[in-house]
């Protein structure tokens, strides 16, 4: 059949119409006179084109006018459904968000992941889409959503038995949990993951539920199981030969190693992540380690090397939307320790304003906040945001860094 011979199908249309009529393909099929398998592949978007002859009997079998089913010649290649299911089959064989985490463009792969969605996907591609967009909506700070997305992951994960998904969707609402706070369900739901380290479904996912829970045992002042569970995600991530996660977790392994007091080793961690964020060509990363690299510059004593750092890092925060309130909390340590409290305060004021749902976080710029009223002679100033810390540590189960006297400095409440 020639090309000029048929016509565009608005396979969206006929879609409606066949739903709003309730037919089944093979009473459509018979009424129109073709096979059930031509009818598929209209109602998919397989084929995107119709005789007129067919196209006048599956008006007439709709009741429609047959102009009403067709799209203009010059109207763009609008996606069909199975163009839908292609791009999600593309997005989790090519992992979407793993290619695009570099970027921070977390409102890209959304959309990407958003657009893929079909009502007619298979249960076991639903649920892994669910759980990258689970990833995108935490990421760009949504918690709720992304806890929701993840838990309807679980829910078809435990339905169909497919055990990666449920384990990815655990890991996803471990994480959401860690952030607002909920640090007993965080270490539970990765620990939950670990006890099923067969059912990841890459040893990427492993490696970074790894690198998770380590976090989650150095909130808890679990500073050796910390170190441990890190160095055993780099040791994975290093097999895979995956620069961007390896610089994520040779950040962390600095982090921790920077409050436990080692700073030295502390330094060799940031620089190896500096240097893997460079392979990977990570943007956001390789803004905030500024910040990291500075707070073990600066609690070393080194305040030039600091200072500089600070305010490379500051430069590079006014194009992140999102970021680690760390970076805040570092800037207003080293603002502290260089004499200057007023810009200390403004740290303060803009960390706090960010990280009005990140409990954590918001508990350790008070306790910093605590420290620049000592260094002001402020004893009662002191004394109230340590108790106003405390008491978020205690409400996040945080019961180790609880402190009932003056605060010492970062790096020196928890030796080695």
């Amino acid at each position: 059949m020639r090309r000029e011979d048929t016509v565009r199908l608005d396979t969206d249309r006929l879609v409606r119409e066949v739903r709003e009529l309730g037919l089944r393909q093979w009473a459509l099929a018979r009424l129109v006179r073709v096979s059930r398998k031509t009818v598929s592949r209209w109602l998919t978007g397989k084929v995107r084109r119709i005789s007129a002859h067919n196209l006048e009997r599956l008006a007439e079998a709709l009741g429609c006018r047959p102009g009403e089913l067709t799209l203009p010649e010059s109207a763009p290649p609008y996606a069909t459904r199975a163009d839908q299911r292609h791009a999600a089959e593309l997005s989790l064989d090519r992992d979407l968000v793993q290619l695009l985490s570099p970027s921070g463009d977390w409102e890209l792969a959304e959309g990407v992941l958003r657009a893929a969605l079909e009502p007619n996907l298979p249960p076991g591609r639903l649920g892994r889409l669910l759980n990258q967009l689970s990833i995108t909506a935490w990421r760009q700070e949504r918690y709720d959503e992304g806890y929701a997305l993840a838990r309807r992951a679980a829910e078809i994960g435990g339905r169909i038995g497919d055990e990666a998904v449920r384990v990815k969707a655990a890991a996803n609402m471990a994480t959401v949990d860690s952030l607002v706070g909920r640090h007993t369900d965080a270490l539970e739901g990765y620990e939950w993951c670990l006890e099923r380290a067969g059912s990841f479904e890459t040893a990427r996912d492993h490696a970074g539920v790894l690198t998770n829970v380590s976090m989650v045992y150095r909130d808890f002042a679990r500073f050796t199981e910390s170190v441990a569970a890190q160095r055993e995600a780099i040791r994975l991530f290093t097999g895979l030969e995956l620069p961007f996660n390896l610089s994520i977790a040779h950040t962390c392994l600095g982090v921790i190693l920077t409050e436990w007091g080692r700073l030295d080793e502390a330094g060799l961690a940031l620089e190896e992540s500096r240097r893997r964020a460079e392979a990977a060509n990570f943007f956001p990363k390789l803004v905030t380690l500024n910040f990291y690299t500075a707070d073990v510059a600066a609690l070393g004593g080194d305040l030039d090397r600091a200072g500089g750092l600070i305010a490379e890092g500051l430069r590079g925060l006014g194009e992140l939307e999102h970021y680690d309130p760390a970076c805040l909390e570092i800037t207003a340590r080293y603002r502290r320790l260089a004499g200057d409290s007023d810009g200390a305060g403004r740290s303060f004021a803009e960390g706090l304003e960010r990280s009005r749902k990140l409990l954590p976080a918001r508990a350790l710029l008070l306790q910093e906040r605590a420290r620049l009223a000592l260094a002001l002679g402020d004893e009662s100033g002191e004394e109230r945001h340590r108790g106003e810390a405390n008491a978020v540590f205690a409400e996040t189960g945080l019961e180790k860094r609880i402190r009932r006297e003056t605060v010492a400095e970062y790096g020196r409440m928890f030796t080695a």
